[in-house]
């Protein structure tokens, strides 16, 4: 992956003991971590009002 270097923020070394660097072992190794289950219920977002595509009658 190429990234811009306008769109670096900031750098941050890793410990050779963090968990990224240790996830990051894993998986380089072939030790691919357990990913987490979907939820079996699907949240719906709340509504919102949204304005109309057309114009109201009272413009």
């Amino acid at each position: 992956m190429i990234i811009p270097r306008g769109q670096i923020l900031f750098i941050e070394n890793l410990r050779d003991d963090g968990d990224i660097v240790t996830l990051i072992k894993k998986f380089k190794s072939g030790q691919l971590p357990v990913a987490t289950p979907v939820p079996a219920t699907p949240t719906v977002a709340p509504s919102t009002a949204r304005p109309s595509p057309t114009p109201s009658p009272t413009r």
